[in-house]
């Protein structure tokens, strides 16, 4: 026997089952014969102990030595990769036990090995004298850090326990997966901005306008090929308060992943630096206590590692960096008080960052909008989806061979199995030419110069290359999420749609751990496949307010259970769950099979999906049932007392639309379902089910609910009014149900415009001096809106031989693409240049004498003769206009009569305007020279300050941007 080891704290790490997991207890009985402190997670974390992964990660840090046992399933075992890096963070020795013939991991491939597969006399005192050899001599326990009467050196070692936790064990593949996300910054516009009490360097606020002189600066959005460069550029801004940062994207964007890679980018800082900020991770979505203050939830998160008592230390040094992940996760009847602490807690000027992830559309939910900046992560490119392919192919194939493949799942993404073959042989006509993929994607047109790509393809390939660009349904698209990309590249066949592959995601995770399983002797531990989808869908219901209960026989997708109402009061839509409260289908075997597949995830206490995304796909199987069935109203989803408000089955409803592309008969009844009481979520839904044809009845049904409310709805509650109309004028717009004179296209197809007749003969106030009266001239009753100036773009208004570009300083060969695409909602991102061209083709095809209004004309529409502040009088009321922010974007227009005096709707808000003049010399308007020309009325962007009817703004003629567009005036030319 060995020398007495005499308590050598050692930490055995091994993969689960069969012959290694024997040699590890083998190892530990004898160990401790030799006297020393053995951690075993079987022996040393009683079953059903909450905390065991917390245990299990303590026990690790404070063990002098680690044995690493190697076994077949050594590589496929992400536990001990993990404890493998937080023992290389940590600076613990590792010896090297083998098992098995199979080669030792990578990450551990240059120590030698204790040979495991010898007799046990031989290998058990060699590991013994190893282990005594290898230890190092300084014992590390958590007792010596947390000290508070020596607070320098214990902080600093817990801060370095804390990062190489996250580094080693929570966050340790994301620097090797991540993948460079494109974003666009923004400034916020709120008026909160200004405020003294608020943590905002005001001279960093990019001003609207200003004189040319003074070096005027545009809110036009900062582009970034990498999230990582904004958030350093970001964190790094002067002033005391540090940076404030909203970070939006779409579901599945990547915003929780970039928050992790930053996180570890922070952390490799901190750890070379003592006096670098310290990154604080915090998932909002394990807030669930609805009675918790944000400071205890806080501290609850670094409790475990020994940060609870020491983060005010770091927030008062200005060392601290919040990362709040999944804003848009907090249960939904909850937002508005925990958005409102985590806004409060932020405002502290001692943070040195906050930054919090949030979807995009939740972002625009009052209880959850932040007076922040934003960045907004922009959808994966072709190229960037073609290189992620390569290099997830590379892991399986040798490179000639993972190249190939890596081509032919990129085309049958972009084309579909049947059409992937020919697409591939058009890219390769284009590459031939000397085009790039870059081109392949973003070309308007064939090219026929640099490069010359017309003369060597045929017509055949031209239209296939066209359908490729333009089709919505393409799953090249859904693989510009990072999420949904990763899921396609794992699939052995691509799926049709989101809810397929979700299935086949499941199906191979579930074959992957079933494997596993049967290779370490443990097969009565894998669950039925089928009984185990069914306990996650049971479980994501649950997690979305829901109940189910036993089974009703069969419906669309076979067996269903009764799905109950919501259970009670705030069971609303969640993303944690107490795992105690779990459906009774989801036993303990299941559970932690799905945990052990990383289907679902435990954090403390709690469950939860390891995406949001998989709870919802799951969850949309069942409202499609739910629909068809008639189990529930959709009005218990969306209370009709505040049925325009975000409950969290949004995106649910979107997905359960596309798994019913194809069956429109489901679709339609899907869609009637969701529009008797959410308007918005059914247009959501149909656009996603392939807008399949309405019939008469039922587009009259929507239509006969819903358009009486476009300019009514929310009387009695002022606040709501904005959201509620917006919401109802969106899916209007998207049903092509808003027949409202001046809003669409007449049967002739060209613009339908409602004028209104400005002729008196008294004077008014201009600029607060007294003007003469103006020669009778009409205004547009609404902004060109989207369906009537995609009119001007069908009709070739864009095309090379077109006269309404004649003498300008600038012709454009293609639109910009529409920030929104509503038809009734108002045009934008439209240049001068462009409002002229179309003022010229429209005044063509109608004979008559349209152009862009001057700002006199503007002004006398706004102001009236007494040249009020704002059309409906002296005071601001953000009851009667989209602007402060509010909403995030337009709104359909002429959704507020009550703040058009004169009848011509969105003079305030929505959009600024063009206007005919240059704004340096208003006198000036010919259509020649690239000055600035005058902008007026404000957007849903600004705030009241710029939303005055006497307030000037102005930007060079070229310029675009999402709240700019346009009116139109009649009137004799000037």
């Amino acid at each position: 026997m060995n020398a007495p080891l005499n308590g050598l704290r050692v930490f055995i790490s091994y993969p689960r089952g069969g012959w290694t997991q024997s040699q590890a207890h083998s190892a530990e009985r004898h160990l401790r014969a030799l006297g020393a402190d053995v951690f075993l997670d079987t022996n040393s974390v009683r079953e059903g102990d909450d905390n065991a992964l917390n245990r299990i990660e303590a026990g690790l840090r404070r063990a002098q030595v680690v044995a690493f046992f190697a076994g077949p399933d050594t590589e496929e075992s992400v536990w001990q990769q993990r404890e493998a890096r937080l023992a290389e963070f940590q600076h613990i020795p590792i010896v090297l036990v083998q098992t098995s013939t199979v080669p030792p991991p990578w990450y551990l491939g240059e120590k030698q090995p204790v040979n495991g597969t010898s007799s046990p006399e031989q290998w058990l005192p060699r590991l013994a004298d190893a282990l005594h050899s290898q230890a190092r001599g300084a014992p590390r326990d958590a007792s010596d850090v947390a000290d508070p009467t020596a607070p320098a050196a214990g902080l600093r070692r817990l801060e370095v326990a804390y990062l190489a936790h996250h580094l080693a064990v929570a966050f340790v593949d994301r620097p090797g997966r991540y993948v460079a996300l494109q974003a666009q910054a923004r400034a916020s516009a709120s008026p909160l901005r200004s405020r003294k009490d608020l943590p905002f360097n005001v001279d960093l606020v990019l001003q609207r306008f200003q004189p040319a002189e003074q070096g005027a600066q545009t809110r036009e959005p900062q582009v970034y090929a990498d999230v990582l460069s904004a958030y350093a550029e970001i964190l790094a801004r002067p002033g005391p308060a540090g940076a404030r940062l909203a970070v939006l994207g779409e579901p599945g964007a990547g915003k929780s992943f970039s928050l992790e890679r930053l996180f570890c980018h922070l952390a490799d800082a901190a750890l070379a630096d003592a006096q670098a900020p310290l990154p604080l991770f915090v998932a909002l979505g394990e807030w669930t206590r609805a009675d918790q203050r944000f400071d205890d939830f806080l501290e609850t998160r670094l409790r475990p590692h020994g940060l609870d008592l020491h983060w005010q230390t770091l927030r008062d040094g200005g060392r601290a960096v919040l990362l709040l992940d999944g804003l848009n996760e907090l249960p939904v009847s909850q937002r508005l008080h925990k958005s409102a602490q985590v806004l409060a807690l932020a405002q502290d000027r001692r943070w040195a960052g906050v930054i919090v992830s949030c979807r995009e559309r939740d972002f625009a939910d009052p209880a959850l909008r932040l007076p922040y900046d934003t960045l907004h992560l922009q959808p994966l490119t072709p190229l960037q989806v073609w290189n992620f392919l390569h290099r997830w192919a590379e892991r399986d194939w040798p490179p000639e061979r993972a190249a190939q493949e890596a081509r032919a799942r990129f085309w049958q993404l972009a084309a579909g199995p049947a059409l992937a073959d020919a697409a591939a042989q058009v890219w390769a006509a284009w590459q031939g030419a000397g085009a790039s993929l870059a081109q392949f994607w973003q070309a308007t047109e064939v090219p026929r110069d640099d490069p010359d790509v017309f003369s060597q393809t045929d017509i055949e390939q031209d239209e296939l290359w066209r359908d490729l660009r333009d089709n919505p349904r393409s799953l090249l698209r859904l693989a510009a999420s990072p999420y949904w990309l990763t899921l396609l590249a794992m699939l052995p066949e691509v799926p049709s749609a989101r809810q397929r592959l979700v299935d086949g995601f499941l199906t191979i995770v579930h074959e992957q751990g079933a494997r596993r399983c049967r290779a370490r002797g443990a097969a009565s531990e894998v669950p039925d496949v089928d009984r185990w989808r069914q306990a996650l869908e049971d479980t994501a219901l649950q997690l979305q307010g829901l109940e189910t209960q036993g089974s009703t026989g069969a419906l669309r997708l076979g067996a269903m259970r009764q799905i109950g109402r919501p259970a009670g009061p705030g069971s609303d839509a969640r993303t944690h769950l107490v795992r105690l409260d779990r459906p009774s289908s989801l036993s303990d075997e299941a559970l932690e099979f799905a945990i052990g597949v990383q289907v679902l995830k435990q954090v403390g206490e709690q469950i939860a999906f390891t995406h949001q995304l998989l709870q919802e796909a799951l969850s949309a199987t069942a409202l499609a049932d739910l629909a068809l069935a008639g189990h529930l109203p959709a009005s218990a989803l969306w209370p009709p007392d505040r049925w325009w408000q975000r409950t969290g089955w949004e995106v649910v409803a979107e997905m359960a639309g596309e798994s019913l592309a194809g069956h429109p008969d489901g679709a339609l009844a899907l869609v009637s379902w969701l529009a008797r009481a959410q308007p918005e979520v059914a247009s959501q839904a149909w656009i996603a089910a392939g807008r399949p044809t309405l019939p008469p009845d039922r587009a009259e049904q929507i239509r006969h609910t819903w358009f009486p409310r476009l300019t009514t709805e929310a009387e009695q509650a002022p606040e709501a009014r904005l959201h509620a109309r917006s919401a109802i004028g969106l899916a209007l717009g998207r049903f092509s149900l808003d027949q409202r004179p001046g809003i669409g296209v007449r049967a002739d197809g060209l613009p339908d415009i409602d004028w209104v007749r400005f002729a008196d003969q008294q004077g008014f106030l201009y600029q607060g001096q007294r003007h003469p009266p103006l020669p009778a001239f009409e205004l547009a009753r609404y902004p060109v809106t989207q369906a009537q100036f995609q009119a001007f773009i069908d009709d070739g208004g864009y095309a090379v031989d077109t006269p309404w570009w004649n003498g300008l300083d600038q012709r454009l060969d293609a639109p910009a693409e529409a920030a929104w695409a509503e038809p009734n909602a108002p045009r934008v991102t439209v240049s001068w240049f462009e409002a002229v061209a179309y003022c010229r083709w429209l005044s063509h095809r109608l004979g008559e004498p349209i152009r862009l209004p001057t700002e006199k004309e503007w002004e006398r529409a706004a102001a009236g003769t007494e040249g009020r502040n704002y059309p409906w009088g002296a005071e601001w009321d953000p009851n009667r206009v989209n602007a402060e922010e509010r909403l995030g974007r337009t709104c359909a227009v002429g959704l507020f009569p009550e703040g058009a005096r004169s009848d011509v709707h969105d003079l305030i808000g929505n959009v600024w305007e063009w206007c005919l003049n240059e704004f340096y010399d208003p006198e000036r308007v010919e259509v020649v020279g690239k000055q600035s020309r005058a902008l007026r009325g404000g957007s849903w962007f600004n705030s009241a300050s710029y939303a005055r009817a006497s307030v000037r703004g102005d930007y060079r003629p070229g310029f675009r941007e999402s709240d700019i567009g346009f009116r139109l005036c009649r009137a004799s030319p000037i």
